[in-house]
C-alpha cells in the first residue's frame, strides 16, 4: 500500500518522534542561551575577582603602584612623559 506519502512505523502514531524533537529543541536553545550568557557576563565578578593580579599567589604581596607603573611603561602602555608625571604624583603621597 502506498498510503498518503508519509512513512508510518507500525504500531506508532508519531508521538515519540515529536517528543524527541521537542526535547532536542529545548536542549539546543538552552545551550545557546548558556553560551550567550557566558559571553555577556561581566568579567570582573564572582570567583574571578578573587584571583590575585599578575600571577601572584595568595601568600605573595600584590604589586606596589610604582611596580605597576614600571611594568606599564616597560610594556609601552604609557609614554615617558606620563610615566614621570604619575611617578611624581605617587612619590608626593
Amino acid at each position: 500500500m502506498m498510503g498518503n506519502g508519509y512513512v508510518h512505523a507500525a504500531g506508532t502514531d508519531g508521538w515519540p518522534m515529536l517528543l524527541l524533537g521537542i526535547l532536542l529543541t529545548v536542549v539546543a536553545v538552552a545551550m545557546i542561551a548558556h553560551v550567550v550568557r557566558s559571553y555577556l557576563r561581566p568579567q570582573s565578578g564572582g570567583a574571578q575577582a578573587s584571583v590575585p593580579p599578575s600571577g601572584a599567589s595568595a601568600g605573595q604581596a600584590t604589586e606596589s603602584p610604582q611596580e605597576i607603573l614600571k611594568r606599564r611603561y616597560a610594556a609601552g602602555d604609557i609614554d615617558r612623559e606620563l610615566y614621570q608625571e604619575i611617578l611624581d604624583e605617587l612619590n608626593e603621597s
